[in-house]
Order: C-alpha cells, then sequence, then structure tokens
C-alpha cells in the first residue's frame, strides 16, 4: 500500500515539476520552425530562381502552387495517418521526407521538375498539422489545446523570421541552391533526433501516465462514417475558413519578397529583413489569441464564442489593413499593413487548429485532414490567381483588392456555419 502510495506521489511530482508532455510541445516547435524555414527559403529564393530559369510570374505562380495542391492531394491521408499510427511517428516521419526533398531542388532542370519536387514537398509538410491535432487530442486537457495551438503555430513565424535574413544572405553570397542544401540537411538532423527521443521506452511511458492525470484518454471505435461527416454543416463551416484563411496568408506566403523587391524597392537584403516583420507579429497574435481563447473559457464564455469571436474578429482586420495597403504609397506602411493583416490571419489559425478537437476526440486528425483538403484549394488558387492578375494588369492592386473580399467570406462563413458542438454522438450512430 505504501509502495503504491510513493509511486502514485512521485508520478504526480514528476508531472507538477516538468511534465513530459511539455518536453514534446517543444519537439513540435522546432518541427514546425524547421517547416516554415524551408517554405519561406522557396518564396526568397523565387526572383533568383525566375532569373535562372527564365519563368515569367505565371509560370512561377504554378511552380508554387503545386506546393500546396500537395496539400490538397494528402491532406485528407495525412489526417487518416495521423489517427492510424500516431502523431509522433506521422510528424517525424513527414519531416525526414520533406527534408530530403529540400536537398533535391538545387538539382531540377526544368519547370516540370520543379513543380513535381515542390508537389512532393507539400505533401510532405501538410503531415506536420493533423499529427499536432492528433497529438493535441491524445495527450493534452482540453484546456491547454488553445495555448498549445498558438505556441507551435508561432513556430512558423519564428521560421520564417530565422530563415528569411539566412536564406537572402546566402542569395547574396552564394547562389540559390545553397539555401537549399543547408535547410534540408538541418530538417534531417532533427528528425533522427525526435525520432531517438520519441521512440524512448520512458518518454512514452510518462506521456501515457500523465494523460491519465489529465483525463484525455479515449478510445476510437468503428469505421470512420464518410457520409455522415460530409452532411454536417459545422464541417463545412470549418472547410470555407480554412479556404478563406489559407488562400489570403498564401498571397503573401508566395509572393511578399517579389512584392517587396518589384513594387515597393527593396533590395534584396532590405527584404530579407523587412519581409520578418509581417511573421514576427503572427507569432506574437498566435500565442496571445491562444492564451486569450482560453482566457475567455474561463471567464464563463462558451466554446463556441471563444473561438468565433477570434476567428471572425481576425478577419474583418485582416481584410480593412489589405485595403489600407493598396491604398498607401509608403513602402513602409505598405509593410506595416501587411504585417498587421498577415498577424491577425495567423492568429485565426489558433483556433481553426482547435476546432476539430471541439467537434471530435476520436477522430480529430481525420477531420482535419478533410477540412484541409478542400479548404487549401485556396492556398493552390493564390499564387496562380495572384501571378496571372500581376502579369495581366502590371500591377499588384487587384490581387489584395480580391484577397480582401475572400477574408469577407471567412467571416460570414464563421458568423453563419462554424460550431464547436461536439458531432461525435452523430458520428457513432453512423458507425453503429
Amino acid at each position: 500500500m505504501n509502495s503504491e502510495s510513493v509511486s502514485l506521489s512521485q508520478v504526480k511530482a514528476s508531472v507538477t515539476t516538468w511534465p513530459t508532455r511539455y518536453t514534446l510541445v517543444a519537439c513540435m516547435l522546432l518541427t514546425f520552425i524547421i517547416a516554415w524555414a524551408d517554405r519561406i527559403a522557396f518564396s526568397v529564393a523565387t526572383p533568383k530562381i525566375m532569373g535562372t530559369f527564365g519563368w515569367s510570374k505565371t509560370q512561377m505562380g504554378f511552380v508554387l502552387s503545386a506546393f500546396t495542391w500537395g496539400f490538397v492531394v494528402f491532406k485528407l491521408p495525412a489526417g487518416w495517418l495521423a489517427d492510424r499510427y500516431g502523431g509522433m511517428k506521422t510528424m517525424i516521419g513527414a519531416v525526414l521526407f520533406w527534408s530530403f526533398v529540400t536537398i533535391l531542388f538545387p538539382f531540377s532542370t526544368g519547370l516540370a521538375v520543379m513543380a513535381g519536387l515542390r508537389l512532393l514537398l507539400g505533401m510532405g509538410e501538410v503531415a506536420y498539422p493533423p499529427s499536432q491535432i492528433r497529438i493535441l487530442s491524445r495527450w493534452f486537457p482540453d484546456k491547454e489545446r488553445p495555448k498549445v495551438n498558438g505556441i507551435c503555430l508561432a513556430a512558423g513565424g519564428v521560421g520564417t523570421i530565422l530563415a528569411t535574413p539566412l536564406a537572402a544572405w546566402l542569395l547574396v553570397m552564394y547562389d540559390w541552391r545553397r539555401v537549399f542544401y543547408l535547410f534540408g540537411a538541418m530538417g534531417i538532423v532533427w528528425g533522427l533526433g525526435f525520432w531517438r527521443w520519441s521512440s524512448r521506452p520512458q518518454t512514452v511511458s510518462r506521456l501515457n501516465e500523465q494523460v491519465s492525470t489529465s483525463g484525455t484518454a479515449h478510445e476510437k471505435k468503428g469505421k470512420f462514417p464518410w457520409t455522415r461527416l460530409l452532411r454536417i454543416r459545422a464541417v463545412w463551416g470549418l472547410i470555407v475558413v480554412y479556404f478563406s484563411v489559407t488562400y489570403c496568408f498564401w498571397v503573401f506566403f508566395n509572393w511578399l519578397p517579389t512584392y517587396l523587391v518589384e513594387e515597393r524597392g527593396f533590395t534584396l537584403l532590405k527584404m530579407g529583413y523587412y519581409a520578418t516583420l509581417p511573421y514576427a507579429g503572427q507569432s506574437v497574435t498566435q500565442i496571445a489569441f491562444g492564451w486569450l481563447c482560453a482566457y475567455l473559457i474561463t471567464r464563463g464564455f462558451s466554446k463556441n464564442f471563444s473561438r468565433k469571436v477570434i476567428i471572425g474578429g481576425c478577419f474583418l482586420g485582416a481584410s480593412t489593413f489589405l485595403i489600407l495597403c493598396v491604398n498607401t504609397a509608403s513602402p513602409i506602411l505598405a509593410v506595416v499593413y501587411i504585417s498587421a493583416s498577415i498577424s491577425l490571419l495567423g492568429a485565426s489559425y489558433t483556433p481553426i487548429w482547435t476546432i476539430p478537437t471541439d467537434l471530435s476526440t476520436q477522430w480529430p486528425g481525420t477531420i482535419f485532414g478533410l477540412a484541409g483538403t478542400i479548404g487549401f484549394l485556396g492556398g493552390a488558387l493564390a499564387p496562380i490567381i495572384t501571378g496571372y492578375i500581376v502579369d495581366t494588369t502590371g500591377s499588384w492592386n487587384l490581387s489584395f483588392y480580391l484577397a480582401s473580399a475572400v477574408s469577407l467570406v471567412g467571416l460570414l462563413a464563421t458568423v453563419l456555419l462554424v460550431s464547436t458542438d461536439s458531432i461525435d454522438a452523430r458520428l457513432n450512430r453512423e458507425v453503429q
């Protein structure tokens, strides 16, 4: 009896001092930093790559879009893999795969090969989000999930802040190929390190012990009820919201370096620093809004209100700042307005990524994968449409106005369709 009491107290003490799931947060954080570093590397190198191959913006738009088509093609299978084999295994396999693909970019011989590699990169990186969603659902209590989502999503801004000036410096000192050699190698080294830590028996044992103390354990039974899921309004609300935020965000993620150089007159090195400002703001807002979402719940507001008020406010603010950007002649103010817009768009991902865990404790990764598969068509279309508009009109203004309108569509979907009410009971009826 005493030995059991001592054992339990030791477990509680270890959880109190430093829960292993906090180390897992750090691992997810670093993985996401590497993912975004690899993404931004290509965006920073875009002007040089276009010059090397003699591509127009429309052609480059197709290459940039190939990455997001990888998301569209593989997001649903990635969600299923995360639910089937576990979030950590899926995440580690993904980072090793996409890092290897990154190293292959310098060997591209033309448009088709480059687009194919971008497609593979997207297929690798798309596995990260549903893996994180599955990890949160498996090992984190509900009250911690918005905070952890905010912290991990902020890694995208951190990765961009670190990678953009480094990539710009490598472009100036060497060439664009060195960027991909270095970034790909870093990902492989980290992926092997993450695998070594997660495969230790004591790591999994401690995580499982903490699951029992936090009450997050659950079992997934039966075959997934696809037809029932596709008839639920809240799922389509998540899809439309995801489409809207992804379209707007990826307009800037793919084209911001080129826009600052060609439209606003920044040099490559200045662009490398100014292009980090939006993502610095994004990191701050994602952490802050994650905590705000959790705080609103502790103050008695419902999860539905807490998620929706943040998502809707972010869409409205992002749309407004995009219009202000178009109508300023100041390059510095343009960066400020873009920074505000990206910061708000990035912050909206925090509650959006939490909603699948609200809707279902059994299939969060699969629901997220489905919403992202359809919703990420926005990210796939954004670089193509933007490149075509700029090539056709000679101006970036119309592409920004379009993004502003898409943001308002996201606001409307948030108000009318989005919900956080659990759908497990409805799905289980379909299973039975």
